[in-house]
């Protein structure tokens, strides 16, 4: 069992083998953000860590900076504020050993996390698994089409 943490422009840029990006695709909540992103082949910042048991990629842990829409009565103009996110995904028949918190260990060594400690989440599971490896997680939630906080 090994991971290892590559930037996610690799996933469109060229960098990765297609079969590479289907297996990630694969391993993806179907019509998720990240899925689509992927078929449309967008360009993804940050960074991705891989899980791989015996050369069978069995999961992943994400992260990127994504901009939270603020619209506070008191403003003319909306505001964006930075947020590291945290994502994971493992294969069924690997959970609940651990992997997720495996792989995101690995992203929180990342001077992104070294200078700030903040993780946007958009899952329940997700604000456990940033708490495990050190982080402190705000869990968003989608309201038609914006993310708030939950």
């Amino acid at each position: 069992m090994n991971c290892s943490i590559f930037p996610s422009t690799g996933l469109t840029d060229g960098t990765f083998l297609s079969s590479d990006v289907a297996a990630i695709a694969r391993l993806t909540r179907p019509n998720s953000i990240f899925a689509r992103r992927l078929a449309a082949r967008e360009p993804i910042e940050g960074f991705i860590a891989l899980l791989f048991d015996f050369g069978e990629l069995i999961g992943w842990a994400r992260t990127e900076q994504w901009h939270e829409e603020t619209e506070e009565s008191w403003r003319t103009i909306p505001i964006t504020l930075p947020w590291n996110t945290l994502e994971a995904f493992i294969k069924q028949d690997y959970r609940g050993r651990g992997l997720a918190t495996f792989a995101a260990a690995g992203l929180v060594t990342l001077p992104t996390f070294q200078a700030d400690n903040t993780a946007a989440v958009f899952t329940p599971s997700m604000m456990l698994l940033a708490r495990k490896v050190g982080l402190q997680p705000t869990l968003f939630r989608e309201e038609g089409p914006k993310w708030i906080r939950a």
